[in-house]
């Protein structure tokens, strides 16, 4: 498909910088065909040469093997995919209709490489990619021709949602449509950023822990339901992955983007990881339970104090931490205490916290200032550690 005429996109694109800077008076809307095609539609009609995946306002495909690969994850497991944006045009050389995609264009191009790569005359390297085992461990390295029969006919057969735009509708309206869809107006949070970069193995990992704890998020009420669309819960994952591998450290954005960055092809610790965190949730759920008597220790529940609960359940049950020897701070004495004496631990430093005038000094500020520093979540967990003797003693 040509180019426009230069001085025609050069109108057409100062007429979208006007458009968003004085929007119109609200003129009667466009009717907009709903409907779903098939994936082997979309295959067909790039074979045939109907379908134009790359308008000028389109940018070139950007996407990485991690994303295309998540994206076939998807509809192997015949999850929802956005909804695609099609206006239907007459090429006046050939008469025959073309479908221009306004939106989806990295979709399509990565499932019709997917199925078939030399339906795409300008394929190049990046288009040649496949399923990782991070994301599906049945299918991944697999290519289309090696999938089970039934697999193969489920995902030619998929449904896509899409929505037809008026043939009539002018370029100016079709470019402003065209920014919209592809910018929510929203900053996005580091999480979500990270979301969109990454698409490895520790993704998947941290993603998939957050979401097979989503029950006791809830219960524990320490993320909002907004919290959890913006992906609070994930990075707070994250948070607790690096706690389990180096022991109590600050909340950092680097830090965080280091760690997704290093293990996005692999997770070698992934298994001790996993084993460790379920374990400690396990923990950390008795412990913030009501217990018989129906009291609730709902301050831990909190993200500052919470953080400080895994860290006393990690040094319980396994010492040091995965790759720190030994840990800072050292927690060494509450290593086997057993859950009995953790929750009196626990107790104890509850009821003294309704004080807070009685509460040491480090403490004190450590409460009043940010709960993430390193220097403030230290002084929690020095403070809960403090009451291991008191409580040992008790028991005895």
């Amino acid at each position: 498909m040509s180019w426009p005429n230069v001085a025609v996109l050069r109108q057409s694109l100062r007429s979208l910088r006007e458009a968003m800077a004085y929007p119109p008076a609200m003129a009667e809307p466009f009717e907009v065909t709903k409907t779903v095609y098939s994936v082997l539609d979309f295959l067909e009609w790039q074979r045939q040469g109907t379908l134009n995946l790359r308008p000028y306002f389109q940018r070139n495909s950007v996407w990485t093997p991690k994303a295309k690969s998540q994206l076939i994850d998807t509809f192997l497991r015949g999850w929802p995919v956005p909804i695609i944006f099609l206006q239907m045009k007459t090429d006046p050389g050939t008469l025959r209709n073309i479908r221009h995609v306004v939106d989806g264009q990295q979709r399509l191009r990565t499932i019709l490489a997917y199925l078939d790569i030399d339906s795409l005359p300008d394929a190049d390297e990046s288009d040649h990619f496949t399923v990782l085992r991070s994301h599906n461990r049945e299918y991944g390295g697999m290519s289309f021709s090696a999938l089970p029969q039934n697999i193969k006919e489920r995902l030619i057969q998929t449904e896509l949602s899409v929505h037809v735009l008026p043939t009539s509708m002018p370029d100016a309206e079709l470019l402003q449509i065209f920014a919209r869809l592809n910018s929510t107006g929203l900053r996005l949070n580091f999480q979500e950023l990270r979301n969109a970069k990454y698409h490895g193995e520790f993704k998947q990992f941290a993603y998939d822990l957050s979401y097979e704890q989503l029950d006791r998020w809830r219960e524990w009420e320490t993320f909002t339901p907004h919290d959890i669309a913006t992906m609070d819960d994930v990075e707070f994952t994250s948070e607790l992955i690096y706690l389990a591998l180096h022991g109590v450290s600050a909340k950092s954005k680097s830090t965080l983007d280091r760690m997704y960055e290093d293990f996005d092809d692999e997770f070698r610790f992934a298994d001790a990881v996993l084993e460790r965190l379920r374990l400690a949730f396990g923990i950390v759920d008795d412990l913030v339970r009501p217990d018989k008597s129906g009291r609730q220790l709902r301050r831990f529940r909190q993200q500052g104090w919470l953080y400080s609960l895994f860290a006393l359940a990690l040094a319980e049950r396994f010492g040091a931490p995965l790759l720190e020897q030994p840990a800072d701070p050292d927690m060494s004495n509450i290593e086997g205490i057993g859950p009995r004496t953790l929750h009196k631990l626990l107790t104890a430093a509850h009821d003294r916290l309704e004080s807070l005038s009685d509460l040491p000094d480090d403490l004190q500020k450590a409460l009043r200032g940010a709960a993430t520093d390193r220097s403030s979540r230290i002084a929690r967990v020095n403070f809960l550690m403090g009451r291991v003797k008191a409580a040992k003693d008790s028991d005895g």
